[in-house]
């Protein structure tokens, strides 16, 4: 069920290391097994060909970068991407175009972005109209976009004075995918009792805005902060918390020329919290952020051996942490998700 069209959702602006090293070493990968990954179509939308040239290379980098994003996602989901130009805003903008009722908690109703929503239940909410917008400002493109020739490999230098044009279209569709809500910025108050995935999430101490999922706050040792004035991105400059933060693809601050971004394991996490399908998702994914890693195993190590109690080291659920829990664990990793 549609419950919001077009505009709903607001624009958006733009441990181990011994062990990892051992265990990379003796050659041991996890297998991850063939899953379904969803497909994606990209048109432009400019019939005043205010884009120009570079209509072409946004339509090559937003469907490389959707791939990127696809690769983690287990979903048969068919997502159609339009772009546009838009003179309106100072650079862009990525959403879905409708958001989906999911469920209702605590008398809040709870919805999924629509690609989130066609991801998590291989249903399209809006048939066969577009599901996700992308918008940019010409001048912002032709001022500061740089197109990486072989984004398969994305190892071409960034130039200095330039934005990869492709990491931006990931950070878009991170918003179309799942970032995104109508939280307000600055007061986490809202204007109703509709909450996305993301939102519902959130909290605010009166002071700064925190991500509350369980493989997001596991992942980065405590809730991570969200930015103040801009919540459904990560970090802040300090002295707010989450300078360290602000590397990651969907922080809200600044987009630095001559960088690559990536989908990370935080992006992951907040997939997992936020209730979509990841291809790796197993139990031996103990961080729970979609990846299969070195790390998951460290992890485990350090729970299982912690001087604290730590529940999450009775893997077998039998409410006894003992040394069967150990054996299956490493035995669940090695096999790989089943």
């Amino acid at each position: 069920m549609v419950i919001w069209g077009h505009g709903a959702l607001r624009p958006r602006k733009l441990r181990y290391a011994t062990l990892h090293a051992l265990v990379a070493a003796a050659g041991f990968v996890a297998a991850t097994p063939a899953r379904a990954q969803p497909t994606f179509a990209v048109t432009i939308d400019d019939p005043q060909n205010l884009f120009g040239l570079h209509g072409p290379w946004l339509r090559d980098m937003a469907l490389a970068a959707a791939n990127l994003w696809g690769q983690h996602l287990d979903s048969s989901a068919s997502i159609e991407i339009v772009i546009h130009p838009d003179t309106g805003v100072p650079r862009g903008y990525g959403r879905s175009f409708v958001a989906t009722f999911r469920e209702t908690v605590n008398g809040l109703f709870i919805v999924d972005q629509g690609m989130g929503a066609e991801i998590r239940t291989g249903i399209d909410p809006n048939g066969s109209d577009p599901d996700v917008e992308i918008a940019f400002n010409p001048a912002y493109v032709f001022g500061q976009f740089w197109y990486d020739q072989d984004p398969a490999s994305r190892s071409a230098p960034v130039p200095g004075n330039r934005l990869d044009a492709l990491s931006v279209m990931l950070h878009e569709i991170g918003h179309a995918l799942v970032y995104n809500g109508y939280i307000n910025d600055f007061d986490g108050s809202y204007p109703h009792n509709f909450r996305s995935t993301f939102d519902f999430l959130t909290t605010f101490d009166g002071a700064n805005f925190f991500f509350t999922g369980p493989a997001s706050t596991d992942h980065y040792g405590s809730p991570p902060p969200l930015t103040f004035g801009n919540t459904d991105h990560w970090g802040n400059l300090a002295p707010r918390p989450g300078a360290d933060l602000l590397p990651e693809l969907m922080n809200g601050v600044v987009f630095t020329f001559g960088t690559r971004y990536h989908v990370g394991p935080l992006d992951l996490a907040v997939i997992a919290d936020c209730g979509l399908p990841l291809r790796t998702s197993c139990a031996a994914d103990f961080s729970g952020d979609g990846l299969l890693d070195p790390d998951d195993l460290a992890d485990y190590i350090a729970c299982y051996f912690s001087p604290v109690p730590c529940a999450r080291a009775d893997f077998n659920a039998d409410g006894n942490p003992d040394p069967d829990d150990l054996s299956d664990y490493i035995a669940a990793y090695f096999a790989g998700c089943a």
